[in-house]
């Protein structure tokens, strides 16, 4: 669901574009925007229910045989991504990541019921539960319900930085007083982890490139 984005001859792929406004350049305001998209994208979704349901953020990268797996397994809970890569855009080296979910939102694939769906496109944040659901608590409120997601077992998502569409990136929440202003703390955390990479790092390879679709 987005605003812009190229046509693209991809049956599989349904593109629900929205005439909204660019949201101011504040912490809040991204993610309202982000939200209002995700919750029209679901709204569309609901018409495939029960499906397997995934909120992918636009800079991340997935592994090309993910849905295969998913398929072929089906686990009727859903899945989580516990490794995957961390990779700044441009360089020539990955970090594997291990831990996945509690870093990055593109890590939970859900089965969703009708009802697990918006109704319409107004409501809060709140509603419904996948909305709900931060990236980081997912795994254990479903383990809680006894509904266990299913981890996969092979590195299956590269959570990409610098590539300038990271709403934590780029913006500081405004309670801090600081809504337009670089997230630095951000950064600061950004350059300790690669120091700490240039150990584990590895190299792309052009098998990496095929798997990743890595640009």
């Amino acid at each position: 669901a987005c605003r812009e984005f190229p046509e693209m001859a991809v049956e599989s792929l349904e593109i629900v574009r929205q005439d909204v406004p660019t949201p101011a350049k504040a912490w809040r305001a991204n993610h309202v925007d982000k939200y209002a998209k995700l919750r029209v994208a679901l709204l569309h979704a609901a018409r495939y229910a029960p499906c397997y349901v995934m909120k992918l953020d636009a800079d991340d990268l997935l592994h090309r045989e993910l849905v295969e797996f998913i398929v072929a397994n089906d686990n009727r809970n859903g899945y989580y991504i516990d490794k995957g890569y961390i990779w700044q855009s441009g360089s020539k080296f990955l970090k594997p990541l291990d831990r996945f979910h509690q870093v990055c939102g593109s890590s939970n694939i859900l089965y969703l019921n009708s009802g697990d769906f918006p109704s319409n496109e107004a409501g809060s944040f709140s509603d419904p539960l996948i909305m709900r659901l931060g990236h980081n608590i997912t795994v254990s409120h479903f383990e809680a319900e006894g509904r266990p997601l299913m981890p996969l077992p092979f590195r299956a998502a590269i959570y990409r930085l610098g590539h300038g569409e990271n709403i934590t990136a780029k913006l500081s929440d405004e309670s801090a007083g600081a809504a337009n202003k670089p997230n630095w703390r951000f950064y600061v955390g950004s350059i300790v982890s690669k120091l700490r990479s240039l150990v584990t790092r590895k190299r792309i390879t052009r098998s990496l490139k095929g798997e990743f679709s890595i640009p």
